[in-house]
């Protein structure tokens, strides 16, 4: 059975341009720590929409890897910015949510129970 819709942009040429961009955001983090990498910014270098850049990431192991290195290395950089000051904690918190970090609060509750007896 034949494919149908369109064919996929996801070419070798595409493949390279994310590792490119990968390495990018190794060399910049040596020069200015204080850039987030993103998969916005992956879309954008490879001139393509963020949808399409998850699609790719779904169907292909070699772009899904891609996508791996750029959030790992935007994970770094945002608990080193944040560890160090340089990142506000309120957007430091969100932005790791995507990551799989969450805010854990306990509480404790103590029951203090009186039993009142009745004469009847």
């Amino acid at each position: 059975m034949a494919k149908r819709g369109r064919p996929s942009n996801l070419t070798p040429e595409l493949k390279k341009k994310g590792w490119e961009y990968v390495k990018k955001i190794e060399e910049q983090e040596k020069k200015i720590p204080e850039i987030i990498p993103s998969i916005a910014g992956l879309a954008f270098e490879l001139g393509i929409p963020r949808q399409k850049v998850w699609e790719y990431a779904e169907k292909d192991e070699e772009f899904r890897d891609i996508v791996e290195g750029v959030m790992k290395a935007q994970e770094r950089r945002i608990l080193n910015l944040a560890s160090t000051g340089k990142i506000n904690p309120a957007i430091a918190k969100l932005l790791l949510m995507k990551h799989g970090y969450t805010e854990k609060s306990e509480v404790e509750m103590e029951i203090k129970e009186k039993l009142i007896e009745l004469d009847e």
